[in-house]
């Protein structure tokens, strides 16, 4: 009954345009996320609540998968307030230092969450990045109460109750910080300059790309990157849940309700559901 309801769900945010909002005045953050074709409706709800709820909007930047080419992109979201840059897979891995890089360029080159680890260095290497994944909803303002995280965070990534990594890597480089929770979700990291500078964390990216199409890999890089130098992101901001995949009635609107939530694997249809919701002005 629920992933009947979702789908209806999501057919009906299908035919929602975008709409109107009044201007913000601009933020120094960089909003960067990677998307396929297949979750372009995902993608523009996303962004529909970062225009709705932020009170500074950042500039954004979509990487492609390669499943799309940007002239798609322009027709598909031309009607937002901020226009997106828009980088294919070719400009992230030429960004990369073909010698220093090259397990990173292998890892960018065979998945899709191996370019998504891939752009936010290259992006962080530019300066201050927030990385959020598609499938997140926003549902008030960051600003408010979490300015100086979006600022001065140097390396930080929320958080999940369950373990996402690549356990056989994690066991070869007996990373025992990984061992228990809270575990680390890259489902929105912020980061400033280069995190995996140092030989070690160069040398955990080598180790991954001994496996380049392990789906595990990036979630599981970051993590080691933020147990050994970075923090966790409060769920007040950011929140990973999934006790509620299979509850008709929306949990995500119960009080306290996150700055955001990330609708990852299990609980990823309840997002229509959430979207419609916030089409709708029930909060």
């Amino acid at each position: 009954m629920n992933y009947r309801w979702c789908a209806v769900a999501r057919y009906l945010v299908s035919l929602c345009g975008v709409p109107k909002f009044p201007p913000r005045a601009p933020s120094s953050l960089h909003y960067l996320t990677l998307v396929g074709r297949a979750d372009w409706l995902m993608l523009r709800e996303s962004l529909v609540t970062v225009f709705r709820v932020w009170s500074l909007w950042p500039s954004i930047t979509v990487v492609s998968d390669g499943t799309w080419e940007e002239s798609d992109f322009r027709a598909a979201f031309a009607r937002f307030p901020v226009r997106c840059t828009v980088l294919m897979p070719d400009a992230i891995i030429a960004a990369l230092d073909p010698l220093k890089d090259a397990p990173l360029s292998k890892l960018a080159a065979s998945h899709p969450l191996g370019l998504k680890l891939a752009s936010i260095l290259v992006m962080a290497r530019r300066g201050s990045v927030m990385f959020v994944d598609s499938d997140v909803l926003w549902f008030s303002d960051p600003w408010a109460e979490h300015a100086d995280t979006l600022k001065c965070s140097s390396l930080a990534a929320g958080q999940e109750p369950v373990n996402g990594y690549n356990q056989p890597l994690v066991n070869r480089l007996k990373l025992e910080a990984l061992s228990g929770p809270p575990f680390v979700n890259s489902g929105c990291v912020i980061m400033q300059d280069d995190a995996f500078a140092s030989d070690e964390l160069h040398a955990w990216i080598t180790a991954a790309a001994s496996q380049p199409r392990e789906r595990l890999n990036e979630q599981t890089l970051i993590a080691m990157a933020v147990r050994k130098q970075g923090t966790l992101l409060s769920p007040e901001l950011f929140r990973v849940e999934f006790a509620d995949g299979m509850k008709l009635l929306p949990q995500s609107f119960r009080a306290p309700v996150p700055c955001a939530r990330h609708y990852a694997g299990p609980v990823r249809h309840l997002l229509y559901r959430d979207a419609l919701l916030l089409r709708m002005r029930v909060r």
